[in-house]
């Protein structure tokens, strides 16, 4: 049994996503994104301990102001500046006045990384299909008589 696929239309949402603005480009990606993103920031945010409840909150989606790009992780404006020394830790840490004594070293939680690797099926299926479901939407309020 073969399974046929027809991509012309595909191709035609990729002719028409290419023709768009580069504003009209980054409402539909970021919209699309945001929605795709939820399984893995949500995975994160439970992975997180609780104890460290500024750092869950500042799990998220952060977008690039001149680029359609994006990343998901500890947003520094949030207060998760220190997210990334929870995410892979410290070394031996030692002070540099007072005595020179040792202040321990953090271990690593690697909550991001246990996020990405159970949700990564997921989301590459969700990115796919959210960013369809976004040109829709963009092609619908288009096409919208205005009153």
């Amino acid at each position: 049994m073969d399974i046929q696929v027809d991509v012309s239309q595909l191709a035609v949402l990729n002719d028409f996503f290419n023709e768009l603005s580069n504003l009209d480009k980054k409402k539909i990606f970021t919209s699309a994104f945001r929605k795709a993103s939820l399984p893995l920031i949500n995975t994160a945010k439970n992975l997180v301990p609780r104890r460290r409840g500024i750092l869950a909150k500042s799990i998220g989606a952060i977008f690039m102001a001149e680029d359609t790009s994006a990343l998901i992780g500890t947003r520094r404006a949030q207060r998760g500046s220190l997210g990334h020394i929870f995410e892979n830790g410290t070394a031996e840490r030692f002070r540099k006045k007072h005595g020179k004594g040792a202040t321990g070293k953090i271990v690593g939680i690697h909550f991001m990384e246990k996020a990405f690797e159970m949700t990564e099926d997921k989301v590459y299926d969700m990115i796919e299909m959210e960013w369809y479901n976004a040109i829709d939407r963009f092609i619908q309020r288009t096409n919208k008589p205005k009153k």
